[in-house]
């Protein structure tokens, strides 16, 4: 199905007169901008019926979130299409991604993670379980990387190094949690001055520590300034503590990796990953000045 006879069965659901602008690329790639009048907004719609119930579910924890005070722009309208394939229109924003990981934009970050904290909202999807079943084996992700290469298992085995000397740990499940903290999904406000947060249809509960982490991990895979890096650790670590920061790490680690061996080119995911061992080194180090 193309994005015209997606937007077609949109508006024939909805009663509303939207048309297509144009895709978006870079921070919204895989979206569409629209627009009725005046009005302009985002489309966008996943080929899997399977994620209807997630998507449907993830409205009302953007709701609950942007009136915390968190910046994600309003989903307008969600739907299912005849084919199963669930759809979100959403507010358009201005911005741009951020191209740099520096203290500017770590400070606005930590500054809008905050409103992430203490909004529960029953029945979102468990991002505390998904990164403890991620960090434990329970999902295939550390063994994707264990199998990819020798540098892979060298990684997991520090991981599992790091998780031995932080210990078990119970994530807590208090805060909102966006669940991909890409640079590529962190716009900057021109006008607030501030970041916003797009693709949020992977939104949920746990800690809000876990998006810190993602961050974290990417700031070492695309070559942050040290003192971003170490604001956005010793902030991340001050929420609950270092043995959680490790965990939710290892479980970014453990995520996106395995999203790369899947969908990139061997030689950058085998370039990320050894981008990924001085972060596990510095948080073994970190843990061992906290004991």
């Amino acid at each position: 199905m193309k994005s015209a006879q997606v937007l077609s069965e949109l508006n024939e659901q909805k009663g509303r007169s939207f048309q297509l602008v144009q895709k978006l690329a870079g921070s919204q790639g895989g979206s569409y901008e629209i627009a009725e009048g005046a009005g302009r907004a985002v489309m966008k719609w996943w080929p899997d019926p399977s994620r209807a119930e997630r998507t449907r579910r993830a409205a009302s924890v953007i709701e609950a979130a942007r009136a915390h005070g968190w910046p994600t722009p309003e989903w307008l309208l969600i739907g299912v299409l005849s084919t199963g394939w669930p759809y979100v229109v959403q507010a358009f924003v201005e911005g741009k991604a951020i191209d740099r990981i520096g203290v500017r934009e770590v400070e606005a970050v930590i500054a809008a993670n905050d409103a992430q904290a203490n909004v529960r909202v029953e029945g979102a999807f468990d991002w505390a379980n998904a990164t403890e079943s991620a960090v434990t084996g329970v999902t295939p992700w550390r063994d994707a990387l264990q199998d990819f290469s020798t540098a892979g298992r060298d990684l997991v085995t520090d991981c599992r190094d790091l998780i031995r000397e932080a210990g078990a740990v119970d994530l807590p499940r208090r805060d909102i949690v966006h669940g991909d903290y890409s640079p590529a999904n962190i716009l900057w406000d021109p006008v607030d001055d501030g970041v916003v947060f797009v693709d949020a249809e992977t939104i949920g509960v746990g800690t809000r520590v876990i998006d810190l982490a993602d961050l974290l991990r990417s700031a070492y895979v695309y070559g942050a300034a040290p003192d971003a890096k170490a604001l956005l650790t010793r902030e991340a670590a001050a929420i609950d503590g270092v043995q959680v920061l490790a965990w939710c790490a290892v479980g970014a680690v453990y995520g996106n990796m395995a999203w790369s061996i899947e969908h990139s080119p061997p030689n950058e995911t085998a370039a990320k990953c050894d981008s990924l061992f001085p972060l596990i080194r510095m948080l073994r180090a970190t843990l061992a000045s906290d004991c």
